[in-house]
């Protein structure tokens, strides 16, 4: 699984670290902060497409 975490750059929204590599924005911004934070403390985030694939 290829690590989508970019420690270096802040999320366009809110400024926070890590984001999500192509999406510019932390994964709190993304998905919304319930599915995000359960999906961190899985280990469940993966890589996604914006086709879906």
């Amino acid at each position: 699984m290829t690590d989508v975490a970019d420690w270096e750059a802040e999320c366009d929204c809110c400024g926070q670290v890590p984001t999500i590599r192509d999406m510019g924005m932390c994964a709190v911004c993304t998905f919304g902060e319930a599915d995000a934070q359960q999906e961190l403390i899985n280990g469940e985030m993966q890589e996604f497409t914006q086709d879906g694939n």
